[in-house]
C-alpha cells in the first residue's frame, strides 16, 4: 500500500515517465486491483504505444478483466511488432482461447511453440485441443513432451491420465492421476478421473475412497455424487447407492442419467412405485 501512494504521487509529479507507471501497473496487480492495474498500463501504452512489453502485460491484465476484444487488438499488434516474442503469441492464443476460437488459438500457440519449443504450458494446451477434438494419440505426445521440461505439472498429469484412459492404458492412467494427486492434494478433478478409472478395473472399494475425497474437497459436483452411486450401487449398497443419486439431483435436477440410475436402484429395492415417478 505504501507503494502504491509512493508510486501514484511520484507519477502525479511526472506522468510522461513511462516506467512509473508501469511500476504502478505492478503494485495495483499484486494488490489485487486488475481495473487500477489496467489504467496504469494504458497510460504507460500512451506514452510509448510501440514498447511490446507494456502491451503484452495491458493484453493479459484485459484478458483476465474478460475484456476480449480490446486483449486481442493490443496483442495482435504486439506479435506484429515482434513477431519472435513468444510470450505475445502465447497471450494472444490464452485470449482466443477463453474466446472459443480454438483455430486461432491453435495458431498462436503453434507460433509461440516455433519460438520456444521447450514451453511446458503451450505443450499442454496444444495437448488439451487435440484431446478436445479426440485425437488422443497427438495429444499423449503434447502431454509427455509438456512433462518432460516441467514434470511437477499437476495439471498436465490428469489430462495425459484422461488421455492414457481413453487409449485403454488404464494402468497407466491411474498412476498418472495418482502423480497429479501426490503434486496437488486438493486437485478434485483428478481424485474424481482416478475414482473412475478404478471404477472401470472393479476395484471398487478404491473407487468409492477416491470420489469421498473429491466429495470432501467440494460437496457440489452432481456428477461425482452420480459416480459415487453407480460404484454403491454395484457393491449392492442399495440405499447408500440411491442417497448417492438424489443428492446428485439436489445439486442438479436435470442430471437425466442420475434420474434414470435413481430409478432402477428403487426398483430394485421393491420400491416399484418410486421407481416409476423416477
Amino acid at each position: 500500500a505504501g507503494a502504491i501512494k509512493d508510486s501514484e504521487r511520484a507519477v502525479s509529479f511526472k506522468p510522461h515517465l513511462t516506467q512509473i507507471w508501469t511500476l504502478l501497473g505492478s503494485l495495483r496487480y499484486q494488490s489485487n486491483d486488475l481495473s487500477g492495474a489496467i489504467e496504469a498500463l494504458k497510460n504507460a501504452h500512451e506514452k510509448e504505444p510501440n514498447q511490446v512489453g507494456h502491451m503484452i502485460n495491458l493484453g493479459e491484465f484485459l484478458r483476465q478483466e474478460n475484456n476480449l476484444g480490446e486483449a486481442a487488438v493490443i496483442l495482435e499488434k504486439a506479435t506484429n511488432l515482434a513477431p519472435g516474442n513468444a510470450n505475445a503469441w502465447i497471450n494472444l492464443g490464452a485470449v482466443f482461447q477463453q474466446g472459443r476460437r480454438n483455430e486461432k488459438a491453435k495458431v498462436a500457440y503453434e507460433k509461440a511453440l516455433d519460438i520456444n519449443p521447450n514451453s511446458a504450458a503451450v505443450l499442454g494446451n496444444l495437448g488439451s485441443f487435440a484431446m478436445g477434438s479426440e485425437d488422443w494419440d497427438n495429444a499423449l505426445q503434447y502431454f509427455k513432451r509438456s512433462l518432460k521440461f516441467q514434470p511437477d505439472f499437476a495439471e498436465i498429469h490428469n489430462n495425459l491420465g484422461k488421455t492414457l484412459k481413453e487409449l485403454a492404458r488404464m494402468k497407466e492412467a491411474e498412476e498418472s492421476y495418482i502423480q497429479a494427486i501426490i503434486l496437488r492434494p486438493d486437485f478434485i478433478e483428478a481424485y474424481s478421473n482416478l475414482g473412475v478409472t478404478l471404477q472401470e478395473l472393479e476395484r471398487l472399494e478404491e473407487a468409492e475412497a477416491s470420489y469421498r475425497k473429491a466429495i470432501l474437497l467440494k460437496p457440489g459436483r452432481a456428477e461425482i455424487y452420480y459416480n459415487l452411486g453407480n460404484t454403491l450401487k454395484e457393491l449392492n449398497r442399495l440405499e447408500e447407492a440411491e442417497a448417492s443419486h438424489r443428492q446428485a439431483i439436489t445439486f442438479n435436477c436435470d442430471f437425466a442419467e442420475a434420474h434414470s440410475n435413481l430409478g432402477v436402484t428403487l426398483k430394485e429395492q421393491g420400491r416399484l412405485k418410486e421407481a416409476e415417478e423416477s
